[in-house]
C-alpha cells in the first residue's frame, strides 16, 4: 500500500502538454488535422499513413504557434493538465509566463475541479522559480487542511522548483503521519545538503513505522555531501647525529 500511494502521488502530480492525448480537442483555429478537397474527400495522398501523420504534425505546429502568440487562457491551462500519456516540459509550463501563474493558481483553487488537476496545477508552478506570488501560494497550500494529494503537490513544486527546503522540512514534524511521510518523500528530491541533514534528525527521533520507511527511502535516494579526499602529509625524520669524532687539532709539539 505505501508503494501504491507513492505511485499514485506521482501520477497525479504531472501536468501534461498542451497537445492533449485526444487530438479532436485541438483547438479549432488550428484548422482540420487532415486536408480535404472542398466536396469534402480525403485526398489520395493523405490516405498514406505516412502523409496522414505528416499532416497531424502541421496541425500540431500551427496549433503550438497560434497558442503561442496569445497569452494562454485558464481554458487552455485546463485541458493542458487534463490529459494522460504526454507531460509538459518545465519550459513549456514557463513559456505560459505570468498569465500561466494566474491560471495554474486559480485551477489549484477550484474546489469543482477533478483533484488530480488541481494537484498537477500545483506541481507546475515549479516552473516559475523566481514568482513570488507562485511561492506564497505554494506555501499557503502546504500549511493548510487541503486534500492530501494538493499538499503534497505543493510540497513537490516548493522543493524541485524553489529549492524551498526550509519550509518543507518543517512538515517533517507535523503531528498528521500523512504529511509527515509526504514531506520526507519530496525532500528526497533535493540536492541540498540541508535536506539530507533534516531527514538525519527526523529518522533519529520518529516512531511511525511507515514514515521511518520513508525517511530511509529518502536518505538512500538522496546524495551524500562530497567527502574531501584525504590528504597524507609525509613528515621526514630528523636527520641522526653525526658518529664522526672531530679530528684532533696538532700542535707544533706534537709533530
Amino acid at each position: 500500500m505505501h508503494d501504491l500511494f507513492h505511485e499514485g502521488h506521482a501520477l497525479a502530480r504531472e501536468p501534461v502538454d498542451g497537445l492533449v492525448h485526444d487530438v479532436a480537442r485541438l483547438d479549432a483555429r488550428a484548422g482540420p488535422l487532415v486536408p480535404h478537397t472542398p466536396d469534402g474527400r480525403v485526398p489520395p495522398a493523405v490516405k498514406n499513413p505516412r502523409s496522414a501523420l505528416a499532416g497531424v504534425l502541421v496541425a500540431a505546429l500551427s496549433y503550438a504557434s497560434i497558442a503561442g502568440a496569445d497569452p494562454i487562457t485558464r481554458a487552455e491551462v485546463e485541458r493542458a493538465l487534463q490529459g494522460y500519456e504526454q507531460v509538459a516540459t518545465v519550459d513549456a509550463v514557463r513559456a505560459w509566463g505570468p498569465t500561466g501563474v494566474s491560471a495554474l493558481i486559480a485551477v489549484s483553487r477550484d474546489e469543482q475541479q477533478v483533484i488530480a488537476v488541481r494537484a498537477r496545477a500545483l506541481h507546475a508552478l515549479r516552473a516559475f522559480s523566481a514568482d513570488a506570488t507562485a511561492r506564497a501560494h505554494l506555501r499557503a497550500v502546504a500549511a493548510s487542511d487541503a486534500d492530501l494529494f494538493l499538499v503534497r503537490a505543493s510540497f513537490d513544486a516548493l522543493v524541485e522548483g524553489f529549492d524551498d527546503v526550509p519550509t518543507v522540512a518543517r512538515f517533517l514534524a507535523d503531528p498528521r503521519v500523512d504529511v509527515r511521510d509526504g514531506a520526507a518523500w519530496s525532500l528526497a528530491a533535493s540536492r541540498n545538503p540541508e535536506a539530507r541533514a533534516a531527514l538525519r534528525d527526523r529518522l533519529r527521533v520518529e516512531t511511525d513505522v511507515t514514515v521511518r520507511r520513508t525517511l530511509t527511502d529518502a536518505l538512500a535516494a538522496t546524495p551524500a555531501a562530497p567527502v574531501a579526499p584525504a590528504v597524507t602529509v609525509t613528515v621526514a625524520p630528523p636527520a641522526a647525529p653525526s658518529l664522526r669524532t672531530a679530528r684532533p687539532v696538532r700542535t707544533a709539539r706534537g709533530r
